[in-house]
């Protein structure tokens, strides 16, 4: 049994969780998580903290004793407390950005609500960080520390050297607004101009062309303007309303087509020339869905210790069959193809 396994039966922690999740720098979803798991389980984490400090050997009850010392300031208390509650703010969106065949104008609307809301927040910090501040002082009574603030200097470099006498201006000044500042700032770098362009060609897609309203015509001469390798700029809108004719007498095939490749394959040059290259375009834009990382993490689960001699086409093939799970595989066809390919122990013919 593990320190913090005890320390959880020894505090009587009523939690799902068993053990802490790692912190990741680029996920936001699972930053917020992290922070979760980890303000729920803080008792038992400085339980485990203080008994590895009395039972291990000196370099660990010394490094134990430092990381209690770290997350027991106060400092530590108050910015735990405010990226755990603002993280929550981008978890939902984060989830919703993650799903397959995601219309990104209906996302795009989401991400211009959060971005007014944390504005709202910033405007607003007295009244949204004096609960925040709250809550950390209640957490630092329950070990015994009282509230307070770095020593202000003259001049500092290394740090916050905000010049104020109350404690809770302090942290809302260095800690709260500075973090709200740069979610904020995240925000609009990682859905500008570009992202509000690949929301506009989302539509294009069938799935969420046939769930949503047709574009109006101010949108068709943005979308018009944002991809200059159109063909036929004058033509587009006739070409756009032949396209939104086509799937809506093909409503089976609809569903299945949800993003920008899948859609450019059957949108064929000759007929929908504008349409082919705008989500030819769009497919090979970095957008706002997980499908890279979802290969990415796809190979992880594939490429184990266990299969580091597999060959690249077996790994290819496993993997597209493990991507691509919704497809279904006739077993008896694939027994066939597989007999035709050579000679083999088994006689499958």
């Amino acid at each position: 049994m593990s320190f913090l396994e005890a320390s959880l039966n020894a505090t009587s922690n009523d939690t799902s969780h068993h053990r802490l999740k790692k912190h990741c720098q680029t996920r936001w979803i699972e930053q917020a998580d992290a922070l979760g798991v980890f303000t729920e389980l803080f008792d038992a984490v400085i339980e485990a903290l203080n008994t590895i400090s009395h039972e291990c050997d000196s370099n660990t009850a010394y490094t134990a004793y430092q990381l209690s010392s770290s997350i027991t300031n106060f400092t530590f208390l108050v910015s735990l407390s405010v990226a755990s509650h603002l993280m929550n703010y981008t978890k939902p969106l984060s989830v919703f950005l993650q799903k397959s065949g995601l219309d990104l104008c209906e996302a795009m609307k989401e991400v211009t609500l959060l971005q007014e809301l944390l504005a709202r927040h910033r405007d607003q910090c007295n009244d949204y960080f004096n609960g925040l501040f709250r809550n950390a002082v209640q957490l630092a009574e329950r070990y015994g520390i009282a509230p307070s603030k770095p020593r202000v200097c003259g001049r500092q470099i290394n740090r916050a050297n905000v010049q104020c006498e109350d404690v809770e201006q302090y942290y809302r000044t260095s800690v709260f607004v500075p973090f709200l500042d740069h979610m904020l700032q995240g925000l609009r770098d990682r859905f500008g101009s570009t992202q509000q362009q690949i929301a506009l060609a989302c539509k294009l897609v069938p799935s969420v062309l046939m769930g949503s309203q047709r574009m109006m015509e101010s949108e068709v001469k943005v979308l018009v303007n944002a991809f200059p390798d159109i063909q036929s700029p004058n033509s587009f809108e006739s070409e756009y309303d032949r396209w939104l004719s086509k799937w809506r007498s093909n409503k089976e095939e609809t569903a299945r087509i949800t993003g920008f490749a899948e859609a450019c394959f059957n949108a064929d040059s000759d007929l929908f020339p504008g349409i082919h290259t705008v989500l030819k375009v769009s497919a090979t834009r970095p957008s706002s869905t997980a499908s890279n990382e979802r290969c990415f993490s796809a190979m992880k689960r594939l490429k184990t210790y266990l299969r580091s001699t597999m060959t690249e086409d077996r790994l290819t093939g496993l993997a597209m069959m493990h991507i691509h799970n919704e497809m279904y595989l006739d077993v008896n066809e694939v027994i066939d193809q597989f007999a035709k390919l050579g000679q083999h122990r088994l006689a499958f013919l």
